[in-house]
């Protein structure tokens, strides 16, 4: 998908039907079908949308994007921002968070984290996809996600800890039974079963198989923020070499984007850059603005009602104000 030409989305009419069409795409229906041991099974698929303001961006999360310019080790930026951020405001970024909320708190508040950003609503993503480069094409992306493919607060925390986290697990390499062991425990009543799987060597593709899934979170509703943006994450492990001879993950110290013609993006579209006006235009109509999307920040508010005013009143605005 990723060397084909891309449709484009000039309104919001277009972008409507799209999406009244993804149960028909492909690759909708080859993640909706899975297909094991001669058996088919059938899941229902929830979407997710994240906007890019300029097309050549990658799907990586912030930490990784500043990473390049200081340590050039994500663990290493990482525990910095983190340790700063407790020590300016411990009662705000608690010790006793549990590994997710912490993240959560820290994207709010615009330190970058091993999170990036999706939504479930269609129209935030196209906002975000207009709002800024408005001479540069965008792009939108649509990912699908079963939910079986999404993990409770106890599985996420325990990747958190083990695979994204070098500030809480030091350890830069996991030998892949004990992380079997780890991340399965209190998810199956007999532990017989798990001892099984791994003396059958059935556990082993498995796991790695869910390590390199996409990991999409549910996050706790800490902020408004995120119900007004319907907001959602993908969280990022580590990237990892496997050593087949010792059973072992080795850890390294940077994360990858997801490729764009990965099997959970259903579709992309472009959002050319002579449309985004237009569509700004269209999404002010139907309350998709800077000020309802970040309604609990108060500058941006304001912000956004000397601009209305300003837009309202032209010259006389500026006669009458003395801004």
């Amino acid at each position: 998908m990723s060397e084909e030409k891309l449709e484009e989305i000039n309104t919001i009419a277009e972008f409507m039907e799209k999406l009244n069409k993804v149960k028909e795409l492909e690759r909708y229906k080859n993640l909706e079908i899975v297909r094991v041991n001669n058996k088919t099974y059938k899941y229902t698929i929830d979407l997710f949308y994240r906007g890019h303001s300029n097309k050549e961006y990658q799907l990586i999360p912030s930490i990784e994007r500043i990473n390049k310019q200081t340590y050039n080790k994500v663990t290493a930026t990482e525990y910095t921002l983190i340790f700063k951020a407790k020590n300016e405001y411990p009662t705000l970024f608690s010790e006793t968070d549990n590994p997710l909320d912490l993240l959560v708190k820290l994207q709010h508040y615009g330190i970058p984290t091993r999170l990036l950003d999706i939504t479930s609503n269609p129209l935030v993503a196209l906002y975000f996809s207009c709002n800024n480069n408005l001479n540069i094409d965008g792009e939108i992306f649509i990912f699908g996600c079963h939910f079986a493919q999404s993990y409770n607060d106890a599985m996420v925390e325990r990747l958190i800890k083990l695979l994204a986290r070098n500030d809480i697990f030091s350890t830069k390499a996991i030998n892949l039974s004990d992380l079997f062991l780890i991340l399965t425990k209190d998810f199956m009543l007999n532990p017989g079963i798990i001892h099984a799987l791994i003396k059958k060597n059935n556990w082993e593709d498995s796991l790695k198989n869910a390590i390199n899934l996409v990991h999409f979170i549910y996050p706790p509703r800490l902020f408004e923020r995120l119900h007004l943006q319907q907001g959602h994450f993908i969280l990022f492990l580590n990237d990892y070499k496997y050593d087949e001879v010792n059973q072992i993950l080795r850890l390294n110290n940077n994360l990858s984007p997801i490729p764009k013609d990965h099997k959970n993006i259903i579709a992309r579209y472009i959002i050319p850059a002579k449309s985004k006006k237009h569509l700004l235009e269209e999404l002010k109509m139907l309350n998709i603005t800077e000020s309802t999307l970040f309604h609990d920040n108060i500058d941006k508010v304001c912000e956004d009602i000397v601009l209305d005013c300003k837009g309202r009143y032209g010259k006389k605005w500026h006669q009458t104000s003395s801004f």
